[in-house]
């Protein structure tokens, strides 16, 4: 049975990803005042500027274009998922929050956001941290609870699949941060739980191998 879809994509298609991607395509070449940062379905708006001023101006303007877009397009925006974030290096600065509407609905702020797995937050990254040590110590757990009736090599294999991809993932952003070594508490406990490691040559050994 075929049914002719004139906006938008198909519900349910393994191609239904791909052309949604053809179909926003054109939206950066749409959006004059700002560089979109886009991700599957999800679309961030960064907007830089010395002055609050010259940034409330910007962000009107990309509003309106965008809105403009969607409307040429047919398409509807999630106004209930979008959010607004203020970030500074002023510690000391108490900015103003400025009124953002999108479809004249009013655009709340947060003081924290999920983008990409990273947990940001003003520029600092002690919440990200601690979500990181939280899905670390479960696969800690895992892996001291299994290590009595798995191998070497597969306790090898679970530890960089499980947990050391989750350590280098955005260790650029935190690996300054004094709560990070809460991090190498975590993994010094994980080397440590493997059967056999018990000096620092046998565990640059377990790693190298």
């Amino acid at each position: 049975m075929c049914k002719e879809i004139k906006h938008g994509v198909p519900q349910g298609p393994v191609l239904r990803p791909l052309l949604f991607l053809l179909y926003i395509n054109d939206l950066p070449l749409n959006i004059h005042d700002a560089m979109l940062v886009l991700y599957a379905d999800d679309i961030n708006i960064p907007i830089i500027d010395k002055n609050i001023d010259a940034v409330q101006a910007s962000l009107n303007r990309v509003i309106k274009q965008f809105e403009n877009w969607l409307s040429n397009n047919s398409l509807i925006y999630n106004t209930d998922k979008t959010k607004a974030m203020l970030l500074h290096l002023n510690r000391t600065c108490n900015l103003v929050m400025r009124k953002i509407f999108f479809k004249n609905v009013d655009i709340s702020y947060t003081s924290e956001v999920k983008f990409l797995g990273i947990n940001i937050s003003n520029l600092k990254w002690n919440m990200h941290i601690q979500c990181l040590c939280s899905k670390l110590n479960k696969v800690s757990y895992m892996i001291s609870s299994q290590r009595g009736d798995l191998s070497l090599f597969v306790l090898r294999n679970v530890y960089f699949t499980k947990f050391q991809s989750l350590i280098r993932y955005g260790i650029i952003l935190l690996g300054g941060e004094r709560e990070s070594l809460q991090v190498l508490e975590i993994r010094k406990r994980v080397l440590r739980s493997i059967k056999g490691l018990h000096n620092e040559s046998i565990v640059n050994q377990f790693l190298k191998s």
